[in-house]
């Protein structure tokens, strides 16, 4: 077997969006990630899918309470 090292595109900061919970839209650990990343902070009730097309997206949270998370694991598994 011929097992190659994988490359992986560079990803640009600027072009990121962070989608966490509604609830935890004013964690400071959440905050602290965007403003580092100077990413938006996005509540996922305001999340629009044509995200994933535009942007790198850091979504947080599980699956029960992110939309951007269901959409990744349902157009994965689906």
């Amino acid at each position: 077997m011929n097992l190659s090292p994988r490359k992986f595109p560079t990803t640009n900061l600027s072009d990121t969006l962070v989608v966490v919970p509604d609830e935890l839209e004013g964690n400071d650990v959440f905050r602290r990630l965007a403003d580092v990343c100077q990413a938006p902070l996005v509540a996922q009730c305001s999340f629009e899918p044509s995200a994933f097309e535009e942007k790198h997206v850091i979504a947080c949270g599980h699956l029960a309470n992110n939309v951007a998370i269901a959409r990744l694991y349902n157009g994965r598994h689906c």
